[in-house]
């Protein structure tokens, strides 16, 4: 997910791409609209 994030807006986007998507990634896991898959890879799915 954060590779795609970053190959879709790193010539447009000023700062931390990887941290913006980390923090915009925790925010999805708190309010519950994502959650977490089971498994060695990480992997996540809408709620």
């Amino acid at each position: 997910m954060m590779e795609a994030l970053y190959t879709k807006v790193k010539d447009d986007f000023e700062g931390g791409v990887q941290w913006y998507g980390e923090t915009v990634k925790l925010d999805l896991e708190a309010r519950k609209i994502i959650e977490r898959v089971p498994g060695k890879q990480v992997r996540y799915k809408l709620k």
